[in-house]
């Protein structure tokens, strides 16, 4: 949320006309893609917080980390599969749609793909949480909020578009990423955060190698989707 409304109020554009319609500018088009996605994944774990509190109900902590670890596995290579296709398709699917001068500069699209994979595989932990009924941490969003809010405006200042993303990444990796795993292990599951924090790293490893592997295969076997419709199909 502090990212989207970051981006809308401190680069959204005005749009372009265009035979009598309004076009997106680039910061609109990454909204909508990674929105749209966005909302994909909130439907299909939508329905799984009743389950995980009637299971948490019944006090078995070693069932409740196996389901812990095979639901952040799965949301892992969901949220890596839609990273994958934001990072290859996202340009050529804008060049098709509004034309090549909408299309994000590359670091831009780096980071949008970094935004979006935070942002979307924290909802295993939220749920969890939500799930133990652990909101000691409500100063979690004001502190959230805060750090975007000082680190939208410095680094926009300096960076534009992508120093807006950076505080986006920034608010996350503190909040999202180091607090509130460490709050869900240590007052919720009982557990050693390192547990988390080590089974974060070997998937994040795990996706990292997929992710070269399958660029350098794409590269090597001549898919270019920006070359054709039927290549980007």
């Amino acid at each position: 949320l502090c990212y989207d409304a970051g981006l809308a109020i401190t680069v959204r554009g005005s749009g372009s006309n265009l035979s009598g319609g309004t076009v997106p500018d680039t910061s609109d088009s990454a909204v909508i893609l990674t929105n749209s996605l966005q909302a994909i994944l909130l439907a299909i774990f939508t329905s799984i917080t009743a389950s995980v509190g009637n299971m948490i109900a019944e006090g078995d902590r070693n069932l409740i980390f196996k389901v812990f670890r095979e639901l952040f596995a799965v949301r892992f290579l969901m949220v890596g599969l839609g990273c994958f296709g934001l990072y290859f398709l996202t340009e050529p699917f804008i060049s098709y749609w509004i034309g090549e001068g909408y299309v994000l500069n590359h670091t831009t699209l780096v980071l949008v793909v970094i935004v979006f994979f935070m942002n979307n595989l924290r909802s295993v932990v939220d749920t969890y949480i939500n799930a133990y009924g652990l909101f000691r941490d409500i100063w979690a969003p004001v502190a959230e909020a805060a750090i975007f809010a000082v680190a939208a405006v410095v680094l926009g200042r300096l960076y534009g578009l992508n120093g807006v993303l950076a505080a986006a990444i920034l608010e996350l990796a503190l909040i999202i990423y180091i607090w509130r795993p460490y709050f869900l292990f240590h007052s919720g599951m009982g557990r050693n955060a390192a547990t988390y924090f080590g089974l974060f790293l070997k998937l994040m490893l795990c996706l990292a190698a997929a992710f070269v592997l399958s660029a350098f295969v794409i590269r090597n076997i001549g898919i270019d989707p920006t070359t054709g419709l039927l290549q980007f199909v």
